[in-house]
């Protein structure tokens, strides 16, 4: 039997998976914005010599949607797919890591109100099979790729330290992106 070097249990849940949308969707919604600023603003200073109300109305229109209310809007949109597709279940992700891959133990609630967490899946994935892996605000994300991600918290270690997996992780040759304000060096 293989020894674990390193061992984290986090939940999943709606706030977990809104801090992991709001770091990889960063640029996507950075880019829609001044894409739909752009074009209304555009539209509007070209309408504003045929009409000047109607031109005044598509520049202010364009600036107060892509810069308030577009990035509101696809934040809420995220959420909201998110608890479409967790339901009203709570998750509990067990990570243990060994020398050669990392074992990822799946548990879940039958509904919000309960506390008996079952089984739901365990998955093996070898250090070779992850794309990347990047630290944002107190979370490690280990991308299988660029859209899917496993989401670790950093309070949640309970064998090793995070310092300290983040340099193992690094010693695999896995691309690291720190994007953290917290110090995840080894002491």
């Amino acid at each position: 039997m293989e020894e674990i070097k390193f061992k984290n249990t986090s939940r999943m849940s709606g706030e977990e998976i809104a801090i992991f949308q709001s770091y990889a969707m960063k640029n996507t919604n950075i880019l829609m914005s001044i894409f739909f600023t752009v074009i209304f603003v555009g539209l509007g200073v070209g309408l504003s010599f045929w009409n000047l109300t109607v031109g005044v109305i598509l520049v202010v229109c364009g600036l107060a949607g892509g810069i308030f209310f577009l990035p509101y809007l696809l934040k809420e949109n995220q959420k909201r797919n998110v608890l479409q597709e967790l339901g009203d279940r709570k998750y509990l992700n067990t990570f243990e890591f060994y020398e050669e891959y990392l074992c990822v133990k799946s548990t879940a609630t039958v509904s919000a109100d309960s506390k008996d967490y079952q089984d739901a899946g365990s998955l093996r994935v070898e250090y070779s099979e992850v794309f990347k892996i990047a630290t944002y605000k107190d979370r490690l994300f280990i991308f299988l790729n660029p859209q899917q991600s496993f989401i670790v918290n950093f309070n949640g270690m309970t064998m090793g330290t995070i310092a300290e997996l983040i340099d193992f992780l690094k010693s695999k040759n896995i691309m690291f992106m720190d994007k953290s304000n917290i110090d995840t060096t080894k002491k």
